[in-house]
C-alpha cells in the first residue's frame, strides 16, 4: 500500500549505490526496531540488481563463510579464494574485485560482530580507510538497537568513528500513519476498529500491511486474520525473541512475561520469581535487547529507585507476551475461541494500558511533548495514579489526564484532588489543562 512505502529513504539507498558505482566505496547503515521493515527496504530499493546479503546471527564463522562464498558464486559469478577462512580474508576479497565489479553487499545485525568478535571492526575500518578510494563497495548494514548503534560508530572512540556515509533510521507507523492507512482502505472503521488495530500492531509496519493486505480492518476481522493457525503474527514474534535471546531464555522470558500481565517493579518481579535476582537479566532486556523500558514519575527526580518500572517497549510485543505466551497452551493446540474468549473477559483491565500508551504516544509525536508519563508513588505511598502527565516547560503548561475505556469507569474526585495537589506543588505557575480520554477519543 502506497502509505506503508518508504519512497524516501529507497531513493537515498538508490543514491548511495550509484555514488558508490560512479566514485568509490559507500556505507550507510539501517537501524529500527525488529521486524520494523528494514530488511523489506533494502530488498526493495534494490530489487533490479542481485546484491549480497547476509545475516550474521545464528550461524557459526565457518558457516557464514561458506554462504558468502555461495552468493559471491550464484549471484556475482565469482569465485572466492580457498584461502579466505575468516572475515579479514573475505573483505580482502570483496575491496581487491570490486573496482571491477561493483557490488552492493548487506550485512544484517552488524551488531552481531561484538559478540562474535569485536577486533573485525577494526579489519572493516582498516579497509574503509585504505581502500575506500579505489573500490566499488555499496556497503549496507543493519542493526536494531540503538545502543548498539552508539557504541560502535558514534561514541568517542568507537570502533567505527566517523565512517558512515548515511544513516537511515525506520519507526513503526505513528498514530497518525494508521489512521491514514484505514483512510486510504476505502473502508468505514470506527476507534474500537483502530484501537484493536494498534493493540495487535503498535504500529508495526509488517502486520499493519498484513490487515490491509488481508482488507481486515474491523474488530472481529483483525482477531480472527491474527489469531488462527498459521498466522505470522504468532511465530514471527516468538522467532524474533528466541533468536534475540538465544538457548538460555527462560528467566528473560518469564521476566518479559510477567510485566506483560502485571508486575512492573524489580521487587514485585522477583518475589514472583521466587526470590531470583534478576536486576542483571533487567539491564540486559532494556540495555542489550532493547525490549523492555525502566520508567519513572515524570516529576520524579531522575535518579529516584523505589519508583522505577519496568514496561514492555512496544505495544506490539506487549500484546504477544500477554496473550500468545502467555496461553502457549491453548495457542499450541489451535483452541482459538477459547483465547478469544480470555481475550475479551480482559479486555477492560487491558485497555486501559494500551489506551495510556497509545494517547502517550499520540501527543509526543503530534503535541512535540518530550515529557510524557504517568505520576504515581511508591508502594508504601497510596494516592491516586495519574495515567498521563506532559509538560511543557519552557510554555509552563502541563497536560494532566485520565484514561478509561469509556466515562462510566472515570473516578473523576480522586482524579480532581491529585491534579489539584500537582498544580499546588510540583506543577504551581503551570497552566494545567485535566483532562479524560476514552475509546471514543482516539
Amino acid at each position: 500500500m502506497k502509505l506503508l512505502s518508504r519512497n524516501s529513504e529507497i531513493e537515498l539507498l538508490r543514491r548511495q549505490r550509484w555514488l558508490s558505482e560512479e566514485q568509490f566505496s559507500r556505507m550507510t547503515l539501517v537501524t529500527g526496531k525488529r521486524l520494523s521493515g528494514k530488511t523489506a527496504l533494502i530488498s526493495e530499493a534494490y530489487s533490479d540488481k542481485p546484491f549480497l546479503y547476509f545475516r550474521l546471527t545464528g550461524k557459526t564463522d565457518v558457516l557464514q563463510l561458506e554462504e558468502f562464498a555461495g552468493q559471491l558464486s550464484s549471484k556475482l559469478g565469482l569465485q572466492a579464494p580457498e584461502s579466505a577462512s575468516d572475515f579479514r580474508q573475505l573483505m580482502d576479497y570483496i575491496f581487491s574485485v570490486s573496482d571491477e565489479n561493483p557490488m552492493t553487499v548487506v550485512l544484517e545485525d552488524f551488531d552481531e560482530l561484538m559478540r562474535r568478535n569485536p577486533g573485525y571492526f577494526k579489519v572493516l575500518r582498516s579497509y574503509w580507510k585504505n581502500h575506500r578510494k579505489d573500490s566499488n563497495v555499496n556497503l549496507v548494514l543493519t542493526m536494531s538497537n540503538p545502543l548498539h548503534a552508539e557504541s560502535i560508530f558514534d561514541a568517542p572512540g568507537s570502533p567505527l568513528l566517523n565512517t558512515l556515509d548515511m544513516k537511515i533510521h525506520l519507526d513503526f507507523l505513528s498514530v497518525a500513519d494508521m489512521k491514514a492507512c484505514l483512510d486510504a482502505s476505502g473502508r468505514k472503521w470506527t476507534c474500537e476498529d483502530l484501537y484493536i488495530l494498534y493493540m495487535l500492531t503498535g504500529g508495526c509496519p509488517k502486520f499493519v500491511s498484513y490487515a490491509l493486505d488481508n482488507n481486515a480492518l474491523t474488530k472481529d476481522e483483525l482477531l480472527k486474520l491474527f489469531f488462527r493457525d498459521g498466522s505470522p503474527y504468532i511465530w514471527e514474534i516468538r522467532s524474533m525473541l528466541y533468536a534475540l535471546l538465544g538457548h538460555n531464555s527462560e528467566v528473560y522470558l518469564s521476566l518479559l512475561q510477567l510485566i506483560a500481565t502485571g508486575p512492573k517493579t524489580l521487587g514485585e518481579l522477583e518475589e514472583r520469581l521466587g526470590g531470583i535476582i534478576v536486576g542483571g537479566h533487567l539491564a540486559k532486556l532494556e540495555n542489550e535487547y532493547g525490549l523492555v523500558v525502566k520508567t519513572r514519575p515524570v516529576l520524579a527526580d531522575p535518579k529516584s529507585r523505589n519508583v522505577v518500572r519496568y514496561e514492555i517497549a512496544d505495544q506490539m510485543t506487549d500484546c504477544w507476551l500477554r496473550y500468545v505466551e502467555a496461553f502457549r497452551d491453548l495457542v499450541e493446540t489451535g483452541n482459538w475461541p477459547a483465547l478469544l474468549g480470555t481475550m475479551d473477559r480482559d479486555s477492560r483491565t487491558y485497555a486501559k494500558h494500551v489506551l495510556r500508551r497509545y494517547f502517550r504516544e499520540k501527543f509526543a509525536q503530534e503535541n512535540g511533548m518530550t515529557e510524557i508519563g504517568g505520576d504515581w508513588k511508591s508502594g508504601r505511598e497510596k494516592v491516586y495514579e495519574l495515567d498521563i502527565v506532559g509538560l511543557d516547560r519552557s510554555g509552563k503548561h502541563a497536560l494532566v489526564a485520565d484514561v478509561e475505556m469509556d466515562a462510566e469507569t472515570f473516578e473523576k474526585d480522586p482524579f480532581l484532588s491529585r491534579a489539584n495537589a500537582l498544580k499546588d506543588g510540583p506543577l504551581w505557575g503551570y497552566s494545567v489543562d485535566t483532562r479524560l480520554f476514552t475509546l471514543s477519543d482516539m
